[in-house]
């Protein structure tokens, strides 16, 4: 099921809400979603500002593999396939709940249609980030 803006919206604005000092995390994430549910090339390109640098740094070493094999030049945001990251269940309202774990990381819980998942992100540069699991390459 798509995540639709204004259900993302009132998701981050009931996080934000319920624990003041907590809505950085769960505003990236929402904001993560939106813009990979939205796709086309600027929004892939802002996506792919708000994860964490490792996930930037293997999206640009799969750009250049990629640009290695079809002799076509690729953005490491490229490499983000549009609806590939996106929740698969309508979040509940007010069921994004963050929890942080020290100064520099934080796990966004989102609870919808009797689903649950729980994204990690890591404060980087004074921000916070999206730590995203990238699927094994196929040989």
């Amino acid at each position: 099921m798509r995540l639709t803006r204004s259900v993302l919206l009132s998701v981050a604005l009931a996080a934000a809400c319920a624990d003041p000092g907590a809505d950085a995390p769960g505003e990236t994430l929402a904001r993560f979603i939106d813009l990979m549910d939205r796709g086309g090339t600027g929004a892939l390109q802002e996506a792919y500002g708000l994860l964490e640098r490792a996930a930037q740094g293997e999206l640009r070493r799969r750009a250049r593999k990629a640009e290695t094999l079809s002799g076509r030049s690729y953005a490491p945001w490229e490499m983000l396939a549009k609806g590939r990251f996106r929740l698969r269940f309508a979040p509940e309202a007010g069921a994004m709940h963050v929890r942080f774990q020290g100064d520099q990381r934080a796990f966004v819980t989102v609870v919808g249609d009797g689903q649950r998942v729980e994204v990690p992100l890591v404060s980087q540069g004074g921000r916070w980030r999206v730590v995203l699991a990238l699927p094994q390459e196929q040989p």
